[in-house]
């Protein structure tokens, strides 16, 4: 009894034993065998007496780093070629186990899209240059918003303008399969507005900016690229605008070229002080002087000038076309000749010489006027004189005789007048 108990113990014991020795089975599946894609790896494993403790990756690059851990696991390969794929199972019991795949790693497809893209409502046509390293493109599809389409050349009509997209898919003869999507932008075809409109009178000399807008790039006849030009000649000048590199417009504005006018101011001049001259201004329609100082009317073209300094006044002249010239005119003021003030006064109702006449002075209606008596009387006085005095204090005749006048200027920078005016009423009609 005592033996069949040991015999039954060692058995149990020698069974134990060797489970605890068993390796675990390794074994995995690969799912996808294209370059830059990812792969899936997944461990189909087994541990017989014991549980699966680590599942370890080497994916056969050369590279040390290239190795993961897990039962499923991702990984893309760059490069195509074969490479020797390993797992390394370890179980519960420390015990581990490697079994390894060759795989071969095929060329994924480069889709390339070749489109040409006219203006609505003209198809837009595709063309299929894709490529692939080994092998060759077995098939393709083209989908768009009006259904697919498997030829390398195709042509797609977009139901109206607007943006749209459209996919390659290509594959491979070894199964790899890329796809590719742009969007397309399809418009009709550009109505180009220039700014000024044509045609454009432009004056000889001058210059203008020109400027397009309704595309989204320009080429001018003169092989500028930007919207706005700066012109001088005249001419038809030619532009194409372009919404993209098959739908474009061509139009043309017209630049006229008129003569300017001739401004004549005529010849400078020389005035004693307190004299006038007239301007003989010529060559246009319209006129207008500056600065207007001293002038009776700045747009005559023959103002009188009656300045109390040298002037160099400007004519700008306007012709029809509204083109303008100008020319300009000096005139001289002589300031060291004496200025003229009467110093008589007969005021005895002939109408002649009644009045005291300043009108020679120049400024004397802004220049302040007293006049006294030998005895140092004001006798007269005036702010803003208009040559109409008769020789009368407080409205009665002053007596006949000599009075002194002062004439103070409202130019400080003039030296006020002084001298003798004679009242003299008693003299025959």
């Amino acid at each position: 009894m005592k033996y069949s108990k040991l015999l039954i113990l060692v058995s149990f014991l020698l069974i134990t034993t060797g489970s605890l020795a068993q390796d675990p089975n390794a074994s995995f599946t690969i799912l996808g065998k294209c370059q830059n894609q990812p792969i899936t790896f997944t461990s189909t494993s087994t541990a017989p007496g014991a549980s699966i403790t680590k599942e370890h990756w080497y994916f056969g690059t050369g590279d040390a780093a290239d190795t993961l851990n897990g039962k499923v696991v991702s990984f893309t390969f760059s490069n195509v070629g074969s490479f020797f794929i390993e797992l390394t199972v370890t179980n519960s019991l420390g015990n581990s186990k490697t079994t390894a795949i060759n795989l071969k790693v095929e060329a994924t497809p480069v889709p390339v899209i070749d489109k040409t893209v006219p203006c609505f409502p003209a198809g837009v046509t595709f063309k299929d240059f894709s490529n692939v390293s080994e092998g060759f493109i077995e098939s393709r599809v083209w989908t768009t918003s009006v259904g697919t389409d498997g030829s390398q050349t195709f042509k797609y009509f977009p139901p109206s303008k607007g943006s749209f997209p459209i996919e390659l898919k290509v594959t491979s003869d070894r199964g790899c399969v890329a796809s590719l999507i742009e969007n397309i932008e399809y418009e009709t075809k550009p109505s180009l507005v220039f700014s000024p409109a044509s045609p454009v009178n432009l004056c000889e000399g001058d210059s203008i900016v020109l400027t397009v807008s309704g595309a989204n790039s320009y080429l001018w006849d003169n092989n500028s690229k930007q919207p706005n030009i700066t012109i001088k000649n005249g001419r038809f000048y030619k532009v194409e605008g372009s919404i993209s590199k098959n739908c474009s417009s061509l139009d043309s504005i017209e630049i006229i070229v008129t003569p300017k006018p001739t401004a004549d101011a005529g010849n400078d001049v020389t005035i004693k002080l307190g004299q006038k001259t007239t301007l003989m201004g010529d060559g246009g329609v319209n006129f207008s002087w500056t600065p207007i100082d001293f002038l009776s009317d700045e747009f005559s073209p023959t103002p009188e000038a009656s300045p109390n300094r040298t002037i160099s006044y400007i004519l700008s002249v306007l012709d029809m076309n509204g083109c303008v010239d100008v020319d300009t005119v000096i005139v001289n003021v002589d300031l060291n000749t004496t200025i003229h003030v009467h110093n008589m006064i007969t005021p005895n109702g002939d109408g002649y010489n009644d009045k005291w006449d300043l009108s020679s002075v120049p400024g004397i209606e802004l220049a302040s006027i007293h006049v006294f008596n030998r005895w140092g009387w004001e006798v007269f006085k005036s702010e803003d004189y208009k040559n109409d005095w008769q020789g009368t204090f407080n409205e009665e005749p002053l007596t006949d005789g000599s009075y002194i006048y002062v004439i103070e200027f409202a130019d400080d920078t003039k030296t006020p007048l002084r001298g003798i005016i004679e009242i003299l009423r008693n003299t025959q009609k």
